[in-house]
């Protein structure tokens, strides 16, 4: 990847102030394709092939959400904790039994076989989603002579190959935007920019993180994270199917990170570039996601969502709420 000093240095100096911010805008295309391109990632671990067999259920009222995949265990715990979810009641001893019944007669599932150019069976790695993308139409965006920000897009085989030379960028726009500014050029942030800054001032004055994560029939989790003064608790539960699990390992007390540090790590995320609605509808998944980002000085707070799709760095965010004690 080519230094900020190169780059002022090849396409910066002497240019005009409108041809520095076309130079700049090049860097924000590089920014916006690896994002696509990792999203379109995080979306295809549950997309439905068009060859794939699927057969509306006869009585899907009898189904539990979710259970089309054929992950989903088939027991009178889960039964009960669905029907909950979706009527606020427990199911009556009649509905159980037909449940129990229509799953023990029920033919065991055949897994379909692997075809041959994927893998087969033979166990070996599938490529990465990403490393098929089509980064032409942001490529076509850069100036043919930016050769070394076009290259970006050359063989990317990986999320996390994409992910790091999505950071090599953002810290090349950062260092020539710092060049601009102490040469005294006007400079116009880019909507990203503005959306990024703007949530990132407000978390001066953050109150409460709310993360959730989980689905219909699925396990998942919720944590939250309260800030009082510089005080910063941190509470995790499990869930399933919407419904808190008492767990015996549930982890509540006083965060051990500092609260600059957190401001910080949180600011790492760009949140502010995030969308507020993610959705996959063509989608055989079921899994539903939440954050929700209280404020001291406003009464409603910032709300992401999303259902089987996700921000480009979703799956880091997710293991930072996961693990923060």
């Amino acid at each position: 990847m080519i230094s900020a000093e190169e780059y002022t240095e090849k396409y910066i100096k002497g240019e005009t102030p409108e041809k520095i911010q076309k130079r700049v805008r090049s860097l924000e295309t590089v920014i916006r394709g690896l994002k696509a391109a990792m999203e379109m990632g995080n979306q295809s671990e549950f997309a439905i092939s068009e060859e794939e067999d699927f057969t509306p259920l006869d009585e899907p009222e009898f189904r539990i959400p979710g259970a089309l995949s054929g992950d989903i265990p088939w027991t009178v715990d889960g039964i009960k904790q669905n029907y909950l979810a979706m009527f606020g009641i427990d199911p009556s001893a009649a509905y159980l039994e037909r449940m129990q019944a229509e799953e023990d007669t029920a033919p065991a599932a055949v897994p379909k076989p692997k075809k041959e150019d994927d893998g087969g069976e033979t166990g070996e790695p599938q490529p990465d989603p990403i490393a098929d993308f089509d980064f032409s139409s942001y490529s076509d965006e850069i100036p043919e002579e930016e050769t070394e920000i076009r290259s970006v897009f050359k063989e990317i085989e990986s999320r996390e190959d994409a992910l790091c030379r999505m950071e090599s960028v953002r810290k090349l726009l950062s260092e020539t935007e710092k060049w601009i500014h102490g040469a005294g050029i006007p400079y116009v942030p880019s909507e990203r920019e503005r959306n990024d800054e703007a949530l990132s001032r407000k978390l001066n004055n953050l109150e409460l993180v709310r993360f959730r994560r989980g689905g219909f029939a699925l396990e998942g989790f919720e944590s939250k994270i309260k800030i009082h003064g510089d005080e910063v608790t941190y509470t995790w539960e499990m869930t399933r199917s919407g419904l808190m699990v008492e767990e015996e390992d549930l982890d509540k007390g006083e965060l051990s990170m500092p609260k600059e540090e957190l401001l910080a790590k949180l600011r790492d995320f760009h949140l502010g570039e995030w969308e507020k609605k993610y959705d996959n509808f063509g989608s055989q998944g079921t899994e539903q996601w939440e954050l929700a980002l209280q404020f001291t000085d406003q009464r409603m707070p910032i709300d992401f969502e999303g259902l089987n799709a996700y921000p480009w760095n979703f799956d880091e965010f997710s293991d930072f709420m996961n693990t923060l004690n």
